[in-house]
């Protein structure tokens, strides 16, 4: 025997809309979503509607939040941490994105300093150079550096325009950050 599907449509919009809340870590396509999405915005209650409108507004405001921002012009370096605290002895690593407009997508970058540094503080990028999105720059700091407050200038070169960000790095004997 044959069992015709059915789509049962609760009376109390709050019960329908639980039953369509996933499990968590459950993750839906594009497609389910959008197809979910239909089926709620066919319930036609206007308690419904405005929940929906509300969620869609509050998801955009987050995806929002969340997306880089890409420069209009040229490009730009951003670091994962701006500042950082760091032992004599030991080495960190900092993330350096490289953001580039669309005219400056498709030209290789070269990473360096613009600021000489200090006896004892040494800066590798892996990858220096290429067409990169982001290069892992390590800092190790010589055991005999002397402890205080330096100021590292990152910069990159594309198209022969070169941008820079400045790293505010404490050389301490405390975990603290530098803020």
């Amino acid at each position: 025997a044959t069992h015709p599907i059915q789509l049962a449509i609760h009376p109390n919009p709050l019960r329908s809309l639980q039953n369509l809340i996933p499990p968590p870590q459950t993750y839906f396509s594009r497609n389910d979503c959008l197809l979910r999405l239909r089926f709620l915005l066919k319930q036609n209650t206007p308690f419904m509607k405005t929940t929906l409108t509300f969620i869609f507004f509050f998801f955009s405001v987050a995806l929002m939040a969340q997306t880089t921002e890409l420069p209009a012009k040229e490009f730009n370096l951003r670091l994962s941490e701006e500042s950082m605290s760091i032992r004599p002895g030991e080495s960190k690593s900092v993330t350096v994105s490289v953001l580039r407009s669309k005219s400056f997508a498709k030209g290789s970058v070269k990473l360096g300093t613009s600021s000489v540094l200090p006896q004892g503080i040494t800066l590798q990028f892996e990858p220096a150079e290429g067409l990169i999105d982001t290069s892992a720059a390590t800092i190790r700091i010589d055991p005999a550096v002397a402890l205080g407050s330096y100021n590292i200038i990152i910069n990159g070169d594309v198209y022969h325009k070169v941008k820079g960000t400045t790293l505010k790095l404490m050389v301490s004997n405390d975990a603290l950050v530098v803020k």
